[in-house]
């Protein structure tokens, strides 16, 4: 299970929700797919600057290597161009729910409560994550969905399915802030903590 967890990918969700078989590649799925993953991308680099974080997938972060500097420059420009492709689409409605879920994320990172809050409710947990991680998750199952011509029973099924998974992997992530050895989950660990941050404040981690 926890091996399953830290491999899920939310690019590839875009490819699991828009299926259509072995032999059969929608181009508008693999440039789907290139947006939700410089979202990500994006997402992780402006984190490690905020966590103050060293190590991502078990090499130094931008930020650790290149300076804070050039770091947020960098999660800026993937940002920019993951819209900037999403607004490629005949549809503004890809650019719509691209541009909507980066600044949900965007909100959430905004809003960082100490850790020691006695008004963090368990319900505003739950919404914090949903806003982050499971709003990317959710936003690449929406983006498969969609473009791979499927009905609006089953897009909206899809969308459930990544909102609930993103919600499920972001549990598991700030438990291995407590739990995780850095070695196996490959990244700095207990940043949010160190920094008296709530393990649920991250973006989309």
């Amino acid at each position: 299970m926890s091996r399953c967890l830290r491999e899920t990918d939310p690019a590839a969700l875009v490819f699991f929700s828009g299926w259509a078989g072995a032999d059969r590649i929608n181009p508008a799925l693999v440039r789907a797919a290139a947006v939700v993953e410089m979202v990500h991308l994006a997402t992780l680099v402006h984190d490690d600057i905020m966590d103050g974080a060293e190590l991502r997938r078990n090499r130094p972060t931008v930020a650790r290597r290149y300076g804070a500097d050039a770091a947020v420059l960098l999660g800026d420009a993937l940002l920019a161009h993951a819209v900037h492709v999403a607004a490629q689409f005949p549809s503004t409605e890809i650019c719509r729910v691209v541009s909507d879920a980066t600044r949900k994320c965007a909100r959430v990172k905004s809003r960082r409560p100490a850790s020691g809050d006695p008004a963090v409710t368990l319900a505003d947990y739950r919404r914090v994550i949903e806003l982050k991680t499971a709003e990317l998750f959710r936003l690449s199952c929406l983006l498969g969905s969609r473009l791979g011509g499927f009905e609006d029973g089953f897009v909206d099924a899809a969308t459930t399915f990544g909102l609930r998974l993103g919600s499920a992997y972001q549990m598991y992530d700030d438990l291995a802030d407590f739990f995780g050895e850095e070695k196996q989950i490959g990244k700095t660990l207990g940043t949010d903590l160190r920094g008296e941050k709530s393990p649920s404040r991250r973006s989309c981690s």
